[in-house]
C-alpha cells in the first residue's frame, strides 16, 4: 500500500502523530546538512533518496518517485518561507 493510500486508512490521531514524526526526524537531520556546501547536501539526499526508492519494487519507482518530487515541489515555498522569511527568496542575490 502506497503512502497516499496508507494516510486515507490513518485516523485523525494517526494521523497527527504521522505528521510529528516526520516534523521530529527532519528537525533531527536539518542541523547536520546546515552550512555544509549545496552539492554536498543534495548529494547525501541523492544517496538516501536512492535508497528509499531501492526498497521499493522496481515496477513501482517511477511512480513512487513522481508523487514524491510532486509533494518535494508542494513542500518548497513553505520550506522558502522557513528559511528567508515572509520575503522570500533574496531575488537579489544572497548576502
Amino acid at each position: 500500500m502506497g503512502d497516499a493510500t496508507m494516510r486515507k486508512h490513518m485516523s485523525e490521531d494517526e494521523t497527527k502523530a504521522w505528521l510529528i514524526s516526520i516534523e521530529f526526524i527532519s528537525a533531527e537531520i536539518k542541523p547536520r546538512l546546515a552550512g555544509l556546501p549545496g552539492e554536498i547536501q543534495g548529494a547525501v539526499l541523492a544517496d538516501l533518496m536512492s535508497l528509499w526508492l531501492a526498497g521499493h519494487h522496481p515496477d513501482l519507482r517511477q511512480k513512487v518517485f513522481q508523487d514524491w518530487l510532486e509533494v518535494t515541489r508542494k513542500l518548497v515555498e513553505p520550506s522558502e518561507r522557513e528559511i528567508f522569511g515572509s520575503a522570500g527568496f533574496p531575488l537579489g542575490g544572497l548576502s
